[in-house]
C-alpha cells in the first residue's frame, strides 16, 4: 500500500478543473478506490486499495466489484446508479463517521432504494450529483462543494487482499484533524470504464 502524501485534502491543484464537462465520466465503470490524493498519480492501479460493491461498501478487488452507471444531465456531471439503486452520502441510516472529528456527523456511502417519507429529503437524495475533474489523466470522481477525496479505515495489517466490507465517508478536515482519525486513510474515486473495452 502507498504512503499517504502530505498534501491537504479536497483542494484542487491550479493545473485542474472541475467543470463538468469532461465525457470520460459518462457511460458504465467500475469505481476502485485509490490510496492518497494525488490527482496526477502515475499508478492509480498499483495504489488501488479496493473497489464499491453495489450496496456502497468497499472490499477487495474481485467479482464482487459492481458495475455503475452514469445518469443525465450531461456529459461528465449526474447521478451515479448501482443495480441496487441510487448511491448518496445522504442515507441517515448509514454509518457515521464517528471516528472523525469533523466528520462524525456524515454518513457513509450508500447505494439502493431508501424508505424516506420526508418529501424534501427524498428530492436531496434523488437530486444527490457527482462529477469528475478534468485535467486529470485518471477519472476522479467529486461530490458537492469540491469534495473529491474520500476517507476509509485502513484494511488490517495482512488483510490488504481480504479485509470485510468497508463504509466509506466523505474526507472532512480541519486544525484539529489535518490528515483524518487514526487508522482511516485518505482515498479517491476512479472511474474506471467496463464498457470501452
Amino acid at each position: 500500500m502507498a504512503t499517504i502524501a502530505p498534501v491537504l485534502a479536497n483542494t484542487i491543484a491550479p493545473t485542474l478543473d472541475v467543470r463538468a464537462d469532461d465525457p470520460a465520466f459518462s457511460g458504465r465503470a467500475q469505481l476502485l478506490i485509490v490510496n492518497g490524493t494525488d490527482l496526477v498519480d502515475p499508478n492509480p492501479r498499483e495504489n488501488t486499495v479496493g473497489c464499491i460493491n453495489k450496496v456502497g461498501k468497499v472490499i477487495p478487488v474481485s467479482s464482487d466489484c459492481a458495475v455503475f452507471e452514469k445518469q443525465g444531465p450531461g456529459p461528465g456531471y449526474g447521478k451515479i446508479v448501482s443495480s441496487e439503486g441510487n448511491c448518496t452520502f445522504g442515507n441517515k441510516l448509514s454509518p457515521a463517521n464517528t471516528d472523525s472529528y469533523y466528520g462524525k456527523d456524515s454518513y457513509a456511502w450508500f447505494c439502493g432504494f431508501t424508505d424516506v417519507r420526508d418529501e424534501a429529503w427524498r428530492g436531496f437524495l434523488e437530486d444527490e450529483q457527482y462529477w469528475n475533474i478534468t485535467g486529470s489523466p485518471t477519472t476522479y470522481l467529486g461530490t458537492g462543494n469540491l469534495f473529491w477525496v474520500f476517507d476509509v479505515r485502513a484494511p488490517p495489517a495482512g488483510q490488504e487482499e481480504s479485509f470485510a466490507p468497508m463504509d466509506l465517508w466523505v474526507f472532512y478536515y480541519g486544525g484539529h484533524e489535518l490528515y483524518g482519525a487514526s487508522g482511516h486513510i485518505q482515498v479517491k474515486m476512479w472511474w474506471d470504464r467496463v464498457d470501452l473495452e
